[in-house]
């Protein structure tokens, strides 16, 4: 997952240097919704509910705003990139380099999330 990582922010970084003009700070405004990604999960959703909607559980509406604010994040990061495209920000190397940075960290962040998973005990 390290490497991942390490390749994102990389693949971020060529995307800066592409652009022509001085302002080749913008690849990188995307990042900062990829950073805010995991802050709603861990203070709104609660551990051990199973399912998405539950009309029995006090926790309810913690649990879709979490829920909610995640997906808000996650989908402003590549939205951001579009954008920046279409108003001619980026250009469309940048914009590739940007998108498959944004690949590569959602890997990284599903790998880290498999692996810290709690182990099952197959002893007999």
């Amino acid at each position: 997952t390290a490497f991942l990582l390490a390749l994102a922010l990389m693949m971020t970084i060529f995307a800066c240097v592409l652009l022509k003009d001085n302002k080749n700070a913008w690849p990188l405004l995307p990042w900062l919704f990829y950073i805010f990604v995991p802050v709603p999960a861990i203070a709104c959703i609660k551990k051990g509910n199973d399912s998405l909607f539950t009309s029995n559980d006090s926790h309810m509406f913690g649990n879709n705003l979490g829920y909610f604010l995640v997906g808000l994040f996650v989908a402003s990061g590549p939205a951001m990139i579009l954008v920046q495209y279409h108003t001619e920000m980026i250009s469309l190397g940048a914009m590739f380099l940007c998108l498959g940075s944004t690949v590569l960290l959602g890997c990284s962040g599903g790998l880290l999330v498999l692996s810290i998973r709690p182990a099952q005990d197959h002893s007999f």
